[in-house]
């Protein structure tokens, strides 16, 4: 007969996780958790593989998705005219680039555009002297005619895209 060794602390704590593993694989993929199949609806069928792919057209969830759109469009500004001034906030660091905006009635507009990096990466080559134009976000409500956050640049007939409806940087992953 075999003789069974003694099992020491390392062996119970391995045996404990892997039962605890297991617990929680059983627990994810009981009966009762797992979705149901549709059967009303918009079904899809691929004749290639033979798979199907079946839409559910609960309100409930049509609901739920609206839900999660904002409430009220974030109102655009239009911007036009010609850099007045150019300024790279941090060179060294982020580099958010500011143009101060001249649109030949007098008003001055500042203009938060993107870091140096990503307007060249999108081919917009800004610098005093050249027309732009475009539309952005006031996000400060308290300040009459504050700055101006661009949701897009035109400059040379390039169209630069630098944030989304909502208002959100496109260089950074805050849209994922």
């Amino acid at each position: 007969m075999s003789q069974m060794r003694k099992m020491g602390p390392e062996t119970w704590i391995m045996l404990v996780t892997l039962l605890f593993i297991l617990v929680l694989a059983v627990l994810a993929l009981s009966p009762e958790e797992r979705p149901k199949a549709v059967t009303k609806g918009v079904t899809l069928a691929n004749p290639a593989t033979g798979m199907t792919a079946a839409w559910n057209s609960n309100p409930a969830r049509a609901n739920n998705a609206a839900a999660l759109q904002p409430v009220q469009p974030i109102t655009t500004y239009p911007y036009n005219g010609v850099v007045d001034q150019f300024v790279n906030r941090d060179p060294k660091g982020w580099g958010q680039v500011h143009i101060l905006v001249n649109d030949g009635a007098g008003l001055i507009q500042d203009v938060s555009l993107a870091p140096e990096w990503y307007l060249s990466f999108q081919g917009c080559v800004i610098r005093r002297g050249l027309h732009v134009e475009g539309v952005g976000f006031h996000f400060d409500g308290v300040t009459q005619g504050g700055r101006l956050y661009a949701k897009n640049v035109i400059v040379n007939g390039v169209r630069c895209r630098l944030r989304t409806d909502q208002g959100l940087a496109l260089w950074t992953d805050q849209i994922r």
